[in-house]
């Protein structure tokens, strides 16, 4: 079997930038670019201290999704996020178990992303009172919330995202019932 058909690849399943090869390894996917394109445009770069144990542990991943242990490759992607590579951890949980809810600071307000509900505004706005609430817009598909709002979102998400995945700019973690 070839790394292009490994499990751990397809899990990963993101490109080079520049020449749009496979990225397999765990550095290379939290940059976006392949070893031989970054030594072209940089030299050679070190590799990351914890590169090994977050590959091996984007394997086990793989492994555990293809025997269906959605809580194992949840609680494996937490360690790859604690390791520092929340690109690629987030990327794990995408390619197991859908497209995780998303919140990422954005200056004064947070980026939310969650799966569409059909008046999901309104929604928002009522669990998130005095708060600054606003789409981003079709190109954007997120909501934006003020930052003084951040226990609200939180307590919102769960209410409403209770068991479901979130991705923030620092970690991946299950969102726990209130």
């Amino acid at each position: 079997m070839s790394y292009e058909n490994a499990a751990s690849t397809r899990m990963l399943a993101t490109h080079c930038c520049l020449c749009g090869r496979p990225l397999v390894d765990a550095d290379s996917v939290e940059r976006g670019i392949g070893p031989v394109c970054m030594k072209r445009l940089m030299g050679d770069v070190p590799a990351g201290p914890d590169r090994e144990k977050v590959n091996g542990l984007v394997y086990e991943a793989s492994v555990a999704l293809s025997f269906g242990k959605r809580d194992s490759v949840v609680k494996l992607a937490e360690e790859i996020a604690k390791l520092g590579y929340v690109v690629v951890a987030a990327r794990v949980v995408e390619a197991s178990l859908g497209a995780p809810i998303r919140i990422e600071s954005k200056g004064n307000e947070y980026r939310f992303v969650a799966p569409f509900v059909d008046g999901f505004g309104s929604i928002l706005r009522r669990a998130l009172p005095g708060a600054s609430v606003r789409w981003g817009g079709k190109e954007d598909k997120a909501w934006y919330v003020s930052s003084n709002a951040r226990n609200a979102l939180w307590k919102f998400c769960k209410s409403a995202y209770a068991g479901s995945v979130i991705v923030t700019d620092t970690t991946v973690r299950t969102i726990p019932g209130i």
